[in-house]
């Protein structure tokens, strides 16, 4: 592993949900060759002063009572992983937070990528795509990812799908679509969607030319793709070009795929609407995993060097 990169970080809530992100983030941390993060947020007032470390033996500092269940069952997950990937550092915390939303957001700070489940217990129990998990989406300083099924094995060479609108705010998610599918040596599908609207002077509605739109949206897309082509020549492209509803063609593509990323225009109220319409149906309805990229939030070393490991417990 190598210290310097920044680590994946897992929001660790002890569903089936959560531990299915887990699988996905140490494959993802054992592919960049970095370290694995599981973090558990609890309320402050219902924690000991225990550190939970990537040793074999979880630290218990002072005049504290025996691990508590959460810890327990975090450390049982993080053996768990190790046991599966001997080569992968892993590293397990259960931090305080009243607030679980906000704690994730500043544990993306640190990471290359968060990862999150589903559905959750407790303070996150059945609100990944309410209010826990939209805010994390909304807010976050990395790329999120949020898992909802577990990885297939029956289909191979599962493909990485990106959206494509040809704006400069989906180039971000364009970079983590290929860094991803060239990782994982796969190809990655572009997809574009558009749906005319088109109106005479006199306001009456007329349909648009389908030849001549599918071929300029075509040219919309290829320029979108035409540096990433260059930059990752080993990648093999292709182009799903389709005048169709985005969510509906999204969806219908995640099918086999084994990731799907989606962009998002920026953090606070601006992602918040396009969550609302585009990128929260995607996360509900997908059958893969999907990345949510913000602007800025594409590449590690756009939110900071990662957080030096000396200490692994609560702070």
């Amino acid at each position: 592993m190598n210290a310097a990169l920044a680590p994946v970080v897992v929001g660790l809530d002890l569903s089936a949900t959560s531990e299915l992100a887990v699988d996905w983030g140490a494959t993802e941390a054992a592919l960049r060759g970095c370290s694995l993060e599981l973090v558990h947020v609890a309320p402050p007032t219902a924690l000991p002063a225990v550190v939970v470390s990537d040793t074999d033996t979880p630290h218990v500092y002072g005049d504290t009572p025996p691990l508590t269940l959460p810890h327990a069952r975090c450390e049982a997950v993080g053996a768990r992983v190790r046991d599966a990937h001997p080569s992968l550092d892993v590293v397990v915390r259960v931090v305080p937070g009243a607030d679980a939303a906000q704690t994730l957001v500043e544990e993306s700070r640190h990471a290359a990528v968060l990862a999150l489940g589903a559905r959750g217990l407790g303070a996150l129990r059945g609100m990944v795509l309410g209010s826990v998990s939209k805010a994390v989406t909304e807010h976050a300083h990395t790329p999120v990812v949020v898992v909802r099924h577990a990885a297939s094995t029956t289909v191979p060479h599962q493909r990485v799908v990106v959206g494509v609108d040809g704006s400069e705010v989906s180039a971000p998610a364009l970079r983590f679509a290929f860094e991803e599918a060239g990782r994982r040596g796969v190809g990655v599908t572009a997809v574009h969607t558009w749906q005319p609207d088109v109106r005479t002077p006199s306001t009456e509605w007329w349909p648009a030319d389908p030849i001549r739109g599918e071929a300029d949206e075509r040219a919309v897309a290829s320029e979108a793709l035409a540096g990433f082509r260059e930059e990752f020549p080993d990648v093999d492209v292709r182009v799903h070009v389709a005048e169709q509803d985005a969510v509906a063609e999204l969806v219908k593509l995640s099918s086999g795929a084994g990731l799907l990323v989606v962009g998002s225009r920026g953090r606070g109220a601006v992602a918040s609407a396009v969550l609302g319409s585009v990128s929260a149906t995607v996360l509900r309805k997908a059958h893969c995993p999907v990345a949510v990229v913000h602007p800025g939030s594409g590449r590690p070393e756009a939110h900071g060097s990662p957080r030096a490991p000396a200490s692994t417990g609560l702070s």
